[in-house]
């Protein structure tokens, strides 16, 4: 090595570092429900935190799409949402990672989207009329529940 000359070898050794990013906790929500601003942290030795580029994906897209994903924050404070298809219930999987252009990391999370009891559906019955002491029959309309085929219907 040459006297004054730069100490190329330690900036080689750094630069082969990739990012960090913190951990993320698990996290469980209702069906039907977003979460929003769960924090974390990304650090690189090499570059400005705010130059760092943070992606998702989903382990199961019918649940989470990869679309629903976002991201907020700037420099090392991040936030991550997420909003689950309408509906929908189980397990998943949520992988973030930060990268510099060259190296990735990545952390994932476990996302529960626990089932709710959605109420059952009628549809818009129409205005009748009727003379006094008649018999009203034929009304037409339809009920559902997401949850269930077996329903009961009384008046």
């Amino acid at each position: 090595m040459k006297i004054g000359a730069p100490d190329v070898g330690a900036h080689e050794a750094s630069s082969t570092i990739p990012p960090e990013i913190g951990v993320i906790a698990d996290q469980q929500i209702l069906e039907d429900t977003a979460i929003s601003a769960i924090g974390f942290t990304i650090t690189d030795l090499d570059n400005d935190a705010a130059d760092l580029i943070v992606q998702g994906s989903s382990s199961n897209i019918s649940l989470v799409a990869n679309s629903n994903i976002s991201f907020a924050g700037i420099g090392a404070d991040r936030y991550i949402s997420i909003t689950p298809t309408v509906n929908e219930n189980d397990v998943l999987t949520i992988t973030v990672f930060v990268t510099n252009g060259s190296f990735t990391s990545t952390t994932s999370f476990n996302l529960t989207v626990t089932a709710v009891n959605d109420a059952p559906e009628i549809s818009t019955i129409d205005d009748h009329s009727i003379s006094e002491d008649a018999c009203l029959t034929g009304v037409n309309f339809t009920v559902s529940d997401i949850e269930s085929s077996n329903l009961l219907v009384s008046a």
